[in-house]
């Protein structure tokens, strides 16, 4: 399983996924520390997450969604329902994917996050 580092994270500033500010949005993302239960540091996903503008989170969570939805069925799993495919709660589908004992949906947030900015 590929996951972000903080050479990741650099390299996504460097190509301007990710704002300068340190500046804290609005959501909480502490669902994100999570994925310390998997042994995966959670600081390149909340400097991620931190740090890209609303409308490039707001793609971001609709292709992990649209991406989990195709292949939902064959994991034995549920779809994730969305209702306005332009706005989706970003806390909503972080804690679908990280609050769950389902480990296979932990390791498919993190390899869909990797596969859209390092295609």
């Amino acid at each position: 399983m590929r996951v972000l580092s903080n050479d990741s994270i650099q390299s996504l500033q460097t190509r301007g996924y990710i704002k300068n500010s340190s500046e804290i949005q609005e959501f909480d993302f502490n669902i994100l520390s999570n994925l310390s239960t998997y042994n995966i540091s959670p600081t390149p996903y909340l400097l991620l997450f931190n740090g890209l503008e609303k409308m490039a989170l707001k793609n971001l969570i609709r292709f992990i969604c649209l991406n989990w939805n195709n292949i939902y069925e064959s994991l034995d799993d549920v779809p994730i329902k969305i209702e306005n495919k332009y706005n989706i709660p970003t806390i909503d589908v972080l804690k679908f994917f990280l609050e769950n004992e389902k480990n296979h949906r932990v390791c498919f947030f993190v390899e869909i996050l990797h596969q859209y900015f390092f295609p």
